[in-house]
């Protein structure tokens, strides 16, 4: 495992690896053809472009536990795939976009945001640009108390992308009397022989619930953590690197 610290802008090879990354700075980084790798992004301010070559297969992780504003561009070649798990509980700007530029490209994305009396905005674009290319996107968002929490995620098939699928969900819970999950889905197609789609939902735990678990000798709190859990742990869990799975438990639900 390769431990680099960003201290101005750079660009990094990688290989069958795996690299964790912190620092505020911008960086491209290089996935060459066939090419397995697992990579770290946590805390950074950084404008980071990540190109994976053909058949090129990596799991990004991003972690956001300071007020950060970062950009994320991903370009995806032949049959090359993406999983990208992003995680913040502070108040944060992100900006995505993913461009899937080869036959098959393949992206999976995965956005958990956890916010008690913090704004975060969301803007998401996916772009596909080739035949037989797949998008997936998932949104999370807990808002405590006053927080506002907003995912905008636009996704395109382009002319002639035939076979394409692009994929958009948020589910977002609300604790407070003024806190607020928005989702603006926008699906921007122009082939027919297509699969695209988007769904949101959006509202309170269940009181009941909460009551049949306060009942059985649970306080409020941590009922109310333990139905989130199911929300929050398949993603934690899901990162790469155990070094950090605790420090980010313990992130994402001091704020519950």
């Amino acid at each position: 495992m390769h431990n680099i610290e960003l201290n101005n802008k750079q660009v990094l090879n990688v290989d069958n690896d795996s690299y964790v990354l912190r620092g505020d700075c911008d960086v491209v980084i290089n996935v060459n053809d066939n090419i397995n790798a697992k990579i770290l992004l946590i805390n950074s301010a950084s404008n980071v472009t990540v190109n994976l070559g053909n058949y090129a297969n990596v799991q990004f992780d991003t972690l956001v536990f300071e007020s950060k504003k970062n950009k994320l561009v991903f370009n995806l070649s032949e049959n090359a795939y993406l999983l990208l798990n992003y995680l913040s509980n502070l108040s944060s700007e992100n900006d995505l976009e993913i461009n899937l530029n080869g036959y098959k490209a393949n992206a999976l994305v995965k956005y958990l945001i956890v916010n008690k009396n913090n704004n975060s905005n969301f803007n998401a674009h996916i772009n596909h640009n080739a035949k037989e290319t797949t998008s997936d996107i998932t949104n999370y968002g807990v808002s405590l108390g006053e927080s506002r929490i907003n995912f905008d995620t636009v996704g395109k098939i382009n002319k002639g992308m035939a076979k394409s699928v692009c994929h958009q969900l948020t589910r977002g819970v609300i604790n407070g009397d003024h806190a607020s999950v928005l989702s603006r889905p926008i699906l921007l197609i122009d082939e027919y022989d297509v699969k695209a789609n988007h769904g949101t939902a959006i509202g309170r735990l269940s009181d009941r619930e909460l009551y049949y678990l306060m009942s059985r000798g649970l306080t409020k709190e941590e009922s109310y953590k333990l139905l989130l859990s199911g929300i929050a742990n398949p993603i934690i869990e899901s990162l790469w690197n155990d070094d950090v799975k605790e420090e980010t438990h313990t992130n994402i639900y001091k704020e519950i």
